[in-house]
């Protein structure tokens, strides 16, 4: 076989991954055609370098066909592809070796210009016709080209660093010197661009890697010039143009000339600095200042945010995160707004406390506010915001710092300034002014103040009497927006609230308006610990919304003690709510008595309405744990269908309970489709945490993971989807309600079920043992939550044959279930097959046969008879009843002789 390294090609295919499909029709249709393609199918991370293959790949090629889709402009591994093959390409000359495809409707994101300005081949509509042009576009570009790419060796790059102290690691940002690029170059294609002078005016924050940039630009293409030029005027007022002419009075620029002015001042007047450009007619010149300026003088070109990737990578050359950390520092590369040295500074500090802390720990510092490192950084601010005099920019940017770092609607800032005196006039200028200044940025009706400089406005511009003027009016601004619906300020008030400055009263506010908006947007368990403040404070009117709460949120005990001390109009709704509550808990002797006192004509009506029809899908719940199943189905169907006439969490809710029911009668399918329908519902919202979308999952999931007696093939690729979405359910929820909520033991218990299901007894064993011992120490050893539990341990242990530990487990959960549900619910039935089961093998027979024959009498009325619970007490109690015990032994060894 020949080694890969020594063959040529004829077409290189650059592209990003998402692409690939595309890609790979055109490399068919090329290959079918007898023209050699290389196509990289690797996933590579975004700080991996680029493998050895591919350099050689490309330099051993006669062109490179770039699919340039959108994505591909902000793939960092991409654009290193593409700017090798630019450079080797320009150097040679001639007829290019580049062929753009554009997939997209528009070509903005292409870059450089000289790609933009050139005929590219659409491939907007993926036709077939469309994938004939791009074949023909190649086959007529080969047929002009000799020769491969020359000069391309991606190890032979000099080192370069950032010009700011400890910020050594590089990341080479290829969409800016694009941009960089295209305003030097964009004069020598005046036919398709707008007018240019070759200047560019290149600004940004400190530390954005300005400097760094025109660095990694000389790198690439400062073989076209005869003389490169970098003077830095260190942000000099005074003297300028003297200081200017002697730093360049032995400067010969003949030939083409590079000319770079580093660290100018935006304060110099522009008449000053157009005496800074050389009138050489060949040259290109790049000013460098912190903040817009001098657009009369030079095309502007922002140097921004890094992109997600570049961020990535470049974290990871100070710091190498663990496989599974790569969402953690995507986080923070977006929390620090892509800033370098920000994130190069974090890498390094990551690095340093490797060991002593996490890097969830370190992100989490980031995000509250607390890192020592970036106050560090933000130190670089300080100089910055003590020339900032403008009454108006210093409330702006207070108001930025009572707040958090997160966008800031602009009708909160407008409203919340006016409180202080200031017209609309003022704070749309103030704005402009720090937009100007790079301080903050405005993004439709959103303005943000960069995170670096909201952490040096907290350290350096302290002003507690301004302050608290600022916060005071923040929340009172807040006070006055009745929309509980809008959450566009949640996150600041929940900050405000902390302030223990403001006034009594204005916090107490603060908790109402927070604990009531956090209900109405479904986050149930955040809502509850507000509450639970607003309660502390003597509030004696919430009592009702805030047992909803700690219902919804699965704390059953507080619900249940609060909905106790509702009196008055509020009273019978708190009744549903500690009745729903008790049977949680599993006392349904006690919660049949508030059930008593719900259960009104109205409810029980076969067409009852708003309270009373909430209350009737409450009351059916607490039916289906008392193994009443069946005869709700008839009206949940018949409320779905006319499910237009009703509000959407009411059908949702509808589709929940029958989808619970269906479950336990074997109608998987059915209930799986149900179930769906939530979830789509809510993922069309994007509001995958509300209450009933977390409970549609999690019976989307049980649906996968049930086994049907009658389905010949069962999809056994849905159990481990079934534990995965269990164990992100109980991830997700943990954080905000704890580990002893009962919701995520419930979560948690499932997530035992799905182990025994996939045949991992030994982890199952494990796993429930632990659990089992969690839910003793919060529950009582007679809920149905314990109980289940006690079944997947004895589950678990009949797996892996131990069947004394076995009977002990099932035996304490059947007892426990014929006591809480009687012998008609589909748990104790379950339950009572298993041990059946297991009583044959271990020879008591006649126990046995007993138990599997009340299964196969009691199934009908509880689940139906097609289904596999019926089915399988059937064929205990005929065919199996008189097998030996050691056939049967033998018989569940084979069965299970795989499992661990």
């Amino acid at each position: 076989m020949a080694d890969e390294t020594s063959k040529f090609y004829e077409v290189f295919i650059s592209f990003s991954g998402t692409e690939l499909p595309r890609v790979r029709m055109i490399e068919n249709r090329l290959r079918d055609l007898g023209i050699s393609v290389f196509v990289d199918r690797t996933e590579n991370r975004p700080a991996d370098r680029v493998t050895p293959n591919i350099e050689q790949a490309l330099a051993r090629s006669r062109m490179c066909l770039v699919y340039y889709a959108e994505r591909y402009s902000r793939r960092h591994a991409c654009q290193f592809e593409l700017a090798q093959a630019f450079v080797a390409d320009a150097s040679e000359g001639g007829r290019t070796r580049l062929l753009v495809v554009n997939p997209e409707k528009g070509k903005d994101h292409i870059h450089p210009v000289e790609l933009r300005d050139q005929i590219y081949v659409r491939d907007d509509d993926e036709s077939p016709a469309a994938i004939d042009g791009v074949v023909s576009a190649v086959q007529e570009r080969l047929a002009g080209l000799t020769g491969t790419f020359q000069d391309i060796d991606f190890q032979r790059l000099p080192m370069s660093y950032f010009r700011h102290p400890g910020v050594e690691p590089r990341v080479r940002r290829y969409s800016a010197i694009w941009a960089l690029h295209s305003a030097l170059n964009r004069q020598q294609h005046r036919m398709t661009q707008p007018p240019s002078n070759n200047t560019a005016v290149l600004f940004g924050l400190a530390g954005s890697g300005k400097s760094s940039l025109v660095d990694d630009y000389r790198l690439h293409f400062e073989s076209a010039y005869h003389t490169v030029v970098h003077l830095d005027l260190h942000n000099e007022t005074e003297r300028v143009l003297e200081i200017h002419t002697a730093q360049t009075s032995t400067v010969a620029t003949t030939g083409t000339v590079l000319w770079i002015v580093d660290n100018v001042s935006p304060d110099l007047d522009e008449s000053v600095v157009e005496q800074l450009i050389p009138r050489h007619r060949d040259a290109h010149t790049v000013l460098i200042t912190q903040q817009r300026a001098f657009d009369g003088l030079g095309e502007p070109v922002p140097v921004s945010r890094m992109t997600e990737d570049e961020g990535a990578a470049l974290f990871t050359l100070c710091h190498t995160p663990a496989a599974d950390e790569a969402d953690l520092v995507r986080s923070l590369v977006n929390r620090v707004h892509g800033h370098p040295m920000t994130i190069a500074q974090l890498g390094l500090a990551a690095a340093e406390r490797q060991g002593l802390d996490s890097l969830m720990e370190h992100v989490g510092r980031v995000l509250d506010g607390t890192s020592g490192t970036m106050d560090q950084i933000a130190g670089i601010f300080a100089d910055r915001l003590s020339r900032v005099r403008d009454e108006d920019q210093l409330a702006l940017l207070r108001l930025s710092a009572v707040c958090t770092a997160e966008p800031l609607p602009v009708r909160f800032v407008r409203d919340t300034l006016r409180r202080l005196g200031m017209s609309t006039q003022r704070v749309m200028d103030g704005l402009f002014s720090l937009g100007k200044a790079l301080l903050a940025t405005r993004t439709g009706e959103w303005w943000t103040v960069h995170p670096v400089v909201w952490q040096a406005v907290r350290r350096h511009l302290p002003d507690p009497d301004a302050d608290i003027r600022v916060a005071t009016a923040a929340a009172e601004t807040l006070l006055g927006y009745d929309d509980h619906a809008d959450a566009s300020t949640l996150l600041h008030a929940q900050r405000l609230v902390e302030n223990d400055k403001l006034p009594s009263a204005v916090i107490s506010g603060l908790l109402r308006h927070i604990a009531f908006r956090l209900k109405d947007i479904g986050r149930p368990g955040l809502a509850a610990r507000y509450f639970d403040r607003l309660l502390a404070t003597g509030a004696t009117d919430i009592q009702l919304a805030a047992a909803r709460s700690h219902f919804d949120a699965g704390e059953y005990a507080e619900s249940a003690r609060l909905a106790r001390e509702v009196h008055g109009d509020q009273e019978w709704d708190a009744a549903v709510i500690l009745a729903s509550s008790l049977d949680s808990l599993g006392l349904l002797e006690e919660a049949e008595t508030h059930w008593t006192r719900v259960a009104t004509p109205a409810v029980l009506s076969t067409r009852p309405t708003g309270n009373d029809l909430e209350a009737r899908l409450l009351w059916i719940r607490g039916r289906s744990l008392r193994g009443s199943l069946r005869e709700h189905k008839d009206f949940l169907t018949g409320l779905l269908n006319r499910r237009h006439d009703l509000p959407v969490h009411m059908v949702n809710a509808a589709l929940l309970e029958l989808a619970d029911i269906q479950m336990q009668t074997d109608e998987q399918i059915e209930a799986r489709e149900n179930a769906q329908k939530v979830v789509d519902h809510y993922t069309g919202l994007g509001q995958l945490y509300r209450p009933q979308a977390v409970e549609a999952q999690f019976v989307l999931a049980g649906a996968n993971l049930l086994i049907h007696f009658l389905e010949f093939k069962p999809d056994a690729t849905r159990w481990p989807e079934a534990e995965r979405t269990y164990r992100a359910l109980a991830d997700d929820l943990e954080p905000q309600l704890g580990a002893r909520n009962i919701q995520v033991l419930t979560i948690r218990v499932a997530v035992g079920q799905t182990l025994i299901s996939q045949g991992k007894a030994a982890d199952a064993r494990s796993y429930a043992s632990e659990l089992l011992a969690i839910l003793r120490g919060r529950l009582a050893d007679t809920h149905p939550l314990v109980l289940r539990c006690c079944y997947v341990l004895g589950m678990a242990h009949a797996q892996l044959t131990e069947f004394g530990p076995a009977v002990t487990c099932l035996e304490e959960a059947h007892t426990g279930q014929l006591a809480a549900f009687g012998v008609y619910h589909h748990e104790t039935l379950r339950t009572q097959y298993e041990l059946g089961v297991l009583l044959k093998i271990t020879k008591d027979k006649t126990r046995a046969n007993n138990l599997l024959d009340g299964v196969r009498r009691a199934a009908p009325k509880v689940t139906g008879r097609v289904n596999d619970l019926y089915g399988q007490a059937t064929v205990a109690t005929t065919l199996a009843r008189y097998v030996p015990s050691r056939v049967l032994r033998w018989a569940h060894w084979l069965n299970h002789k795989d499992k661990q």
